[in-house]
């Protein structure tokens, strides 16, 4: 996860790639969806928008039910509210929090230091309008804002997160070993829970990871070389990259959970009374209609080697 104004960027090109199998009966999510800078951008009717910051899910509430914030947050005042944050005070409402520590911060990132009125440009009004309107600035004349009618916000840990089957998720959580962009989150996360969730929710949904490495079972569906910095003298060169669960690893893995639940069948067979011809019938199906292929009586489909030993 990079700063929010670099996702913005490569929207454009970020989006065609995940979205070019979502039809309107799927669903979109994003379990780390953070300043919305992807998914505010696809049209489509079931979104949902998850982040583990509550301060920043509730802005979002707020903003999504008609609340506008004032034009501009001295320092003084982001330093009250920044305190007030870091100290689990009640003093302002969370809505004020999250919209202060995401759009008055440098580079909007989160409560990292007030972003001021600079000589040329006034950064804090640039991130209040991307963040309000979706749309830079400097593009309001050839841009309507993007509304945020059609997300359903969530404040949960990642993996708690109820995803429903067959869904399209794009996954942008904090890169791993990468500090220079300000996400100290990225020291203290567990990437091994982290890819093995990845691995486990491929199995029944449609996933896109972007990151700059992933373990070798995944691959690089996108790509591109790209430079970001927070100062002059804190610059990263990065090819920021789009991956997926390699289709013979997600192959595996239904393998392996249809031999599960073909053994757990067997096990309630030998200890309950369902029929052996309607257990049988349900392993078939299991194997020969999982992946949409058609079963002709005709020309039967031999019986796999691993479902005879299991038989």
């Amino acid at each position: 996860m990079q700063y929010a104004g670099s996702k913005y960027r490569l929207k454009n090109e970020i989006i065609p790639i995940i979205t070019k199998n979502l039809t309107p009966d799927r669903c979109y999510v994003e379990p780390f969806a953070g300043g919305l800078n992807i998914i505010r951008h696809i049209k489509h009717s079931k979104k949902i928008a998850n982040d583990n910051n509550n301060c920043l899910i509730s802005m979002w509430k707020a903003l999504q039910k008609g609340w506008l914030p004032k034009e501009y947050y001295a320092k003084d005042e982001y330093e009250d509210i920044r305190k007030d944050y870091q100290t689990k005070g009640n003093k302002y409402p969370d809505y004020i929090k999250g919209f202060c520590g995401y759009t008055c911060s440098y580079q909007s990132l989160f409560f990292r230091g007030f972003s001021d009125n600079g000589l040329r440009r006034d950064f804090q009004k640039l991130a209040m309008y991307r963040c309000i309107n979706g749309v830079s600035f400097n593009k309001e004349k050839c841009n309507k804002p993007f509304k945020l009618d059609n997300i359903k916000f969530e404040n949960l840990d990642y993996s708690k997160l109820n995803i429903p089957e067959d869904s399209v998720v794009f996954c942008d959580a904090p890169y791993k070993g990468v500090t220079t962009d300000g996400y100290s989150d990225s020291r203290k996360f567990d990437y091994e829970k982290y890819y093995n969730w990845v691995r486990a929710i491929s199995k029944n949904n449609e996933v896109y990871i972007s990151e700059l490495w992933m373990p070798d079972d995944f691959e690089v569906v996108w790509e591109k070389a790209h430079t970001y910095q927070l100062n002059k003298k804190n610059r990263s060169n990065k090819i920021e990259k789009i991956y997926k669960l390699k289709q013979a690893e997600k192959e595996k893995s239904i393998h392996e959970f249809t031999i599960y639940l073909i053994l757990y069948l067997l096990f309630l067979l030998e200890n309950s009374k369902i029929k052996k011809e309607i257990l049988c019938t349900m392993i078939f199906s299991m194997f020969y209609f999982q992946n949409g292929v058609e079963y002709c009586s005709n020309s039967p489909p031999k019986t796999p080697k691993y479902m005879k030993m299991v038989l």
